[in-house]
């Protein structure tokens, strides 16, 4: 993603936070300083992100050797992924399938559509037990 600050960022630290559909928000590890060119990758490294420390809770998963990415199916944005969630994914659902609505949030694996084929994702991440971790 490409952002933009205002000039009276320049200069001072921030965390930076990902926040995307269906997700918990994702914090940078520490404050980035903010400068005309300022550039940070999360998806390279797991220490890039935020942790509050639980070794058995990784804030991203592993996709493959060097690249990360975040968690999804956190949908009631209560900074939980688990089974209270399930209750708008299976609304999600019924909507796809008897509203033709697409692009809904529960689509987890990308094809438009809310169906039996997101639920092994959401079943298997929900499972894990991620959580938002931020810096307090």
């Amino acid at each position: 993603a490409v952002c933009e600050f205002p000039a009276s960022a320049v200069g001072q630290s921030y965390y930076v936070v990902v926040d995307h559909r269906a997700t918990n928000p994702l914090w940078s590890a520490t404050p980035i300083a903010i400068t005309p060119s300022s550039t940070y990758d999360m998806a390279n490294a797991l220490a890039n992100a935020y942790s509050d420390g639980n070794p058995a809770i990784q804030p991203m998963d592993a996709i493959t050797s060097g690249l990360y990415g975040i968690w999804m199916g956190e949908l009631n944005e209560d900074g939980y992924l688990d089974a209270v969630d399930y209750s708008i994914f299976e609304i999600e659902t019924n909507a796809a399938q008897y509203l033709n609505q697409y692009l809904l949030d529960g689509d987890f694996n990308g094809d438009t559509y809310v169906d039996a084929s997101d639920f092994a994702v959401f079943d298997s991440n929900s499972d894990y037990g991620a959580y938002e971790q931020r810096p307090y």
